[in-house]
């Protein structure tokens, strides 16, 4: 009782103050409190002010913890209402990139959408939209194509890689000496889980060229374990922890590469 009493002490204590809030927000999220943070972040979209920093980035946070929870409709409609706020005259994206990913991200997540609900030629216009506008998306190919093989869509699916591939493959042969062009290539293949042997071969080039950074050789531990390579996988991931022991990222890795399952989803990250 007491308890609950200081927790709702502490919702009512920023009153108007979104700056508060948000930080308020922010420290539950960290501890696991979702529900109760959830309610912070509602709060401060009602209470503050449209053109405020504050709801802004709360509309940000909302909108990929929703693509989190597989909330695509919910998301796009979020990060729609993001974006429209950064077109006003006096607020802009703190990143001048976020004017290309973010559009991306509202198809993205309108084709996700779609797609779970069975409307695959709207879902294929929300595909062709994100790749016209960057191409070089990995995000879209390594989460859709995994949507269209579970819709019995393996065409559209293989379709969609193809395109990708060709963008990034292109890329490397621009530029044979950037570790971090290989690198997404692979990553790429390990995330479709296909076209394995070209990605062990970008991702080892990938590490060739950059041997110590501990990201290009989580990727070649993923592409060895769906190529079922577990153990050459788990020697990379502890290789991986011997230079950032501290990631918790490589930790969950490690531990869901030891377990076996090639199909369990990568974790967050962060610690």
């Amino acid at each position: 009782d007491e308890g609950r009493k200081l927790m709702e002490l502490a919702h009512v204590i920023p009153l108007g103050n979104e700056a508060t809030r948000y930080v308020f927000a922010q420290a539950l999220t960290r501890r696991g409190q979702q529900a109760e943070a959830d309610r912070e972040w509602q709060l401060i979209l009602r209470v503050g002010p449209d053109e405020g920093w504050h709801a802004n980035e709360t509309l940000r946070h909302i909108a990929y913890e929703q693509m989190g929870r597989k909330q695509y409709a919910q998301a796009a409609d979020t990060f729609e209402r993001f974006r429209l706020r950064c077109l006003r005259a006096n607020t802009s994206f703190v990143e001048y990139g976020a004017y290309i990913h973010v559009p991306v991200l509202i198809h993205q997540n309108h084709a996700r959408a779609l797609l779970a609900a069975g409307k695959f030629e709207e879902a294929k216009k929300e595909m062709r939209q994100c790749l016209a506008v960057l191409p070089g998306n990995l995000n879209l190919p390594i989460q859709l194509v995994s949507d269209l093989e579970k819709a019995d869509r393996k065409a559209d699916a293989d379709d969609l890689f193809k395109q990708a591939f060709a963008v990034h493959e292109k890329l490397c042969v621009d530029h044979p000496k950037s570790a971090a062009l290989h690198n997404s290539l692979a990553w790429l293949t390990a995330g479709c889980r296909r076209d394995l042997d070209k990605g062990l071969e970008h991702s080892k080039k990938a590490v060739e060229l950059e041997p110590k950074q501990a990201g290009y050789l989580d990727t070649l531990a993923e592409v060895h374990f769906q190529r079922s390579d577990k153990d050459e996988a788990v020697k990379l991931l502890k290789r991986c922890l011997e230079l950032e022991p501290n990631n918790g990222y490589f930790k969950k890795q490690l531990k869901r590469i030891e377990a076996g399952d090639r199909a369990a989803e990568l974790p967050e990250s962060g610690t």
